[in-house]
This record gives structure tokens, C-alpha cells and sequence, in this order.
């Protein structure tokens, strides 16, 4: 039986490289299964994890950037998604993540 893992960063930014992460959703899945019962996608959703990640940390450790456009774009959104740039008690390195 094959165990899987996937896991989808938040960024900032659409460029990929030294931009900071918002945060991390993951999960594990039996690939097997979807050869003789799938998952759900409500199962696959509600199976993840997510780890908000320190964005402080990584522009001080590793001198991430961002633009002012993809700041405007995030802070256009609706609360419940901006909410994501506050930094919380919670939030994580990138070398706690790993």
C-alpha cells in the first residue's frame, strides 16, 4: 500500500522564489484507494492540516520580498482572507514546518 503526501504554500506573491509563505495545507492520503473507493472531497478537505507560517521570520532570515501590488491585492480581500498577514501567537518558522 503507497502512502502520499501533498502539500499547497500561500504566498504573497504569483513569483515562487524568496517570496514569504502565508502558510501551509497538508495531508496525507493511501493512493490505493482511489482505485476502489475514492475519497470524498470533503474527506480529502477535512483530512488536511494548515500551519500558518511566520512572515516576519522569513523576510529577516532568508530577506524574502514582496511587491507593493501583491500587498494591495491581499489587503483588497474580504477579512476572513487577509486575516492570514496578521501575525498570531501560533504562527510558525519555516524551520518549525519542516
Amino acid at each position: 500500500m503507497r502512502t502520499d503526501f501533498i502539500l499547497d504554500f500561500e504566498t504573497i506573491g504569483q513569483c515562487a522564489y524568496k517570496i514569504p509563505a502565508l502558510d501551509c495545507s497538508y495531508r496525507t492520503f493511501i493512493w490505493d484507494r482511489f482505485l476502489d473507493q475514492p475519497y470524498t472531497f470533503e474527506e480529502l478537505i477535512n483530512g488536511a492540516q494548515k500551519t500558518k507560517l511566520d512572515i516576519k521570520h522569513q523576510v529577516e532570515e532568508f530577506k524574502y520580498t514582496y511587491t507593493k501590488e501583491d500587498l494591495d491585492w491581499w489587503l483588497s480581500q474580504d477579512a476572513s482572507v487577509k486575516s492570514v498577514l496578521k501575525p498570531t501567537p501560533n504562527d510558525v518558522t519555516v524551520f518549525e514546518l519542516l
